[in-house]
């Protein structure tokens, strides 16, 4: 199994992009992959399983997954169809003013040392 970067933004030039996808097939990547931006991951229907390193977690209906930059992870599906999530993805460039303007370090929740919640436990 390798681990390539895919950098979502670089390859649009963009700072911020956001997507909504359904899943009405399983989708299974075969490889992990790390970006240089910052993902947020929220599952609104059903399930995806998340792998960051060794460890897995199953994420449900409103599960967040916070992802730091260069942190390898992947998704596979969760087993039931349809499964829906919303992705967003951000450089640091897009969310620094707005922590700077409101005093508040918005980024200190994506350390890779907070636990992701697993909902199938």
């Amino acid at each position: 199994m390798s681990i390539y970067d895919t950098d979502l933004l670089s390859d649009v030039k963009r700072e911020f992009s956001a997507e909504a996808a359904i899943y009405s097939d399983s989708i299974f990547m075969s490889d992990f992959h790390y970006h240089k931006h910052y993902e947020i991951l929220y599952v609104t229907e059903n399930s995806r399983i998340l792998k960051i390193g060794a460890n897995e977690y199953t994420l449900c209906p409103d599960s967040i997954a916070l992802i730091p930059p260069l942190t390898p992870h992947m998704t596979e599906s969760g087993g039931i169809l349809p499964e829906k999530r919303i992705l967003v993805n951000f450089h640091r460039s897009f969310i620094q003013p707005v922590s700077e303007l409101l005093g508040i370090d918005l980024l200190a929740s994506f350390r890779s040392d907070i636990p992701v919640k697993d909902c199938s436990k």
